[in-house]
């Protein structure tokens, strides 16, 4: 199962960089799903976050891929509520600049079911997971452009 989104945020892409890749562990400051977020301590500063994510319990999300330069950063999910069908959770995120105080925002989801699941459940999920992703990206938005954290 994989899928994109993306969204427009009206701030240079440097600043949106700065909230999704150098401050990578404080998504809890913005975003609605995590509750906590903080480095984790079995890898080295910048390696990986621990999160405790509505729904989902404690996760570990090990990042696999930084590009300060194309701003762009990628990692593995593990652990939590993550169903058992799903074998391999991978995300992505990619800012570009569209303008000189716009940027472009991409967010991938990637995820490997077992083969008897694949068929049943891809639909379902993949649904899911675009609204999962329209409202991070909704608040990524906000927090961009207004430097707090959306209100629910």
């Amino acid at each position: 199962m994989e899928l994109t989104k993306e969204i427009m945020v009206n701030a240079p892409a440097d600043k949106v960089w700065k909230i999704v890749g150098a401050d990578f562990n404080e998504i809890s400051e913005w975003s609605s799903f995590v509750i906590t977020s903080e480095q984790n301590p079995g890898l080295p500063d910048g390696g990986g976050r621990v999160c405790d994510v509505k729904g989902f319990g404690e996760t570990v999300e090990t990042l696999y891929e930084y590009d300060d330069e194309q701003r762009e950063l990628a990692f593995t999910l593990e652990g939590g509520g993550t169903p058992f069908f799903m074998r391999e959770v991978k995300n992505s995120w990619h800012i570009e600049p569209d303008g000189e105080d716009k940027s472009r925002v991409q967010i991938g989801v990637q995820a490997e079911l077992m083969p008897v699941f694949k068929q049943l459940m891809t639909g379902r999920l993949t649904k899911v997971m675009e609204k999962r992703a329209d409202v991070i990206l909704g608040e990524l938005k906000y927090f961009a452009e207004n430097g707090e954290a959306k209100q629910s």
